[in-house]
């Protein structure tokens, strides 16, 4: 009675939508009981491109849902922290590894590499990171999580923050919308990736960045899908216009 059931037929019929390949994510393969049980269930949450949070057992799939909740700058009652992007260390645009299948007779085997080129031009270069997917079975299952893992970390702004007991009910996987004139947001969508709490303290979220695009079947075309701020670019500097010249005689 202590699992969110509703969580996991929820997670479970996204799994099962129909697409030109299947199922759009399935875990195939065997684990045994001698193995790492929190490894098994972050390949299990990689196969889905979701989440699974292991103390409540709060559970998501990778697909775009609506905002349930909108916070405003006076929800914000404690600290607040932003971390402006991925860290250049951990930025890719490509995604290389090996999965299992039938199709190469469950010998573990290079898949094509994946690469966003728009991301490539936007970082100036070739940013590779290894990501294996051993409970993936086709190619097009593995090209649509390996594009997801790298426009997801390529829009990495984050903000960690002390909400008011509005944002009690909020669950790790599910979005919101935050606008502070202060930061420059204006309904910014954010998934709750981290949720603290006590007696003692606000609401604590980590929220990150999100954008419909990421969950797509199709490619990013812009550099940037989630611009962090409404506000104008401080290094940027409009040309003058309307300058007029006016002659006085003495």
């Amino acid at each position: 009675t202590d699992l969110p059931s509703a969580q996991f037929i929820t997670a479970a019929n996204v799994c099962d939508e129909a697409q030109t390949f299947g199922n759009k994510y399935t875990f195939n393969g065997t684990v045994t009981a001698d193995q790492d049980q929190a490894k098994i269930l972050e390949q299990m949450a990689q196969s889905m491109a979701g989440s699974l949070v292991a103390t409540t057992w709060d559970i998501a799939a990778g697909k775009y849902v609506a905002p349930v909740l909108t916070l405003l700058q006076a929800d914000i009652v404690g600290a607040i922290a932003i971390i402006p992007g991925t860290s250049d260390a951990d930025l890719y645009n490509g995604v290389k590894g090996q999965y299992i299948s039938s199709e190469t007779l469950y010998v573990a085997t290079d898949f094509k590499p994946f690469q966003n080129a728009t991301y490539v031009t936007a970082d100036g270069g070739e940013l590779w990171t290894n990501i294996d997917f051993p409970f993936t079975d086709s190619v097009q299952r593995v090209h649509n999580l390996a594009r997801i893992f790298a426009e997801d970390q390529h829009n990495g702004y984050t903000v960690k923050a002390g909400f008011s007991l509005k944002a009690w009910d909020l669950k790790i996987g599910q979005r919101v919308t935050l606008t502070s004139a202060l930061f420059g947001y204006t309904a910014k969508i954010f998934r709750v990736t981290d949720k603290t709490y006590s007696l003692t303290s606000p609401v604590e979220l980590t929220l990150k960045e999100d954008a419909a695009s990421i969950w797509d079947y199709a490619d990013a075309v812009t550099a940037d899908s989630t611009p962090n701020t409404d506000l104008p670019d401080p290094f940027v500097i409009a040309a003058p216009s309307n300058i007029q010249m006016a002659e006085t005689l003495y």
